[in-house]
């Protein structure tokens, strides 16, 4: 009975270990196909009206997961360019598929999220199947909230990019493009 009883116990700890080994590289890999640099313009819908946009994303890897850096840039009806980049790190969080942003330095040195109740973004990602999506809260100086969703999904030529911007389930803004993603140059 008593050797039966470690047997099964030994069965159990090695199934749970091979889980959350098969679990963590299945999700330390799972963003690993959206490396790389995409380019291409955009068509946004505001509530002004469409306009168009040159936008770039680059997908890295670094320590133990990755960064997503993009920009977007415009053309006011002043003639001025109006540019916007960002650059946030992801770690996998303890939850498969979920990923925590590294925005704010840590009180060792490590890399944490931003505070949305000091008005900065709070931001994470998600990856499910071939579509990576960044998610940036804010809650205003009132207490209302917008949401941000910049959905990436792999095409065969890049990625097909869906941006919404809301404010309290209303949106505000649209924006959709195909980027191509860029041939590494070789020297």
């Amino acid at each position: 009975m008593y050797a039966a009883t470690v047997s099964a116990i030994r069965l159990v700890l090695f199934l749970c270990l091979t889980g959350v080994v098969t679990s963590a590289s299945a999700a330390a890999s799972d963003w690993k196909a959206f490396v790389g640099t995409y380019s291409g313009t955009a068509n946004a819908q505001t509530s002004s009206g469409s306009q168009s946009r040159d936008m770039a994303v680059s997908i890295s890897e670094i320590d133990d997961g990755f960064r997503v850096e993009w920009d977007t840039s415009r053309l006011k009806p002043t003639g001025k360019i109006k540019r916007n980049s960002y650059s946030i790190d992801f770690a996998p969080s303890d939850r498969a598929g979920i990923y925590a942003s590294r925005m704010a330095p840590g009180l060792f040195g490590g890399r944490k999220p931003l505070d949305p109740l000091k008005g900065e973004p709070y931001v994470w990602a998600r990856i499910e199947g071939k579509t990576m999506t960044v998610y940036a809260m804010l809650i205003d100086s009132t207490g209302n909230y917008e949401m941000q969703v910049y959905e990436r999904t792999l095409v065969a030529d890049g990625l097909d990019l869906h941006f919404t911007r809301y404010r309290r389930s209303q949106v505000l803004s649209e924006v959709r493009a195909v980027l191509t993603r860029k041939k590494p140059s070789s020297y």
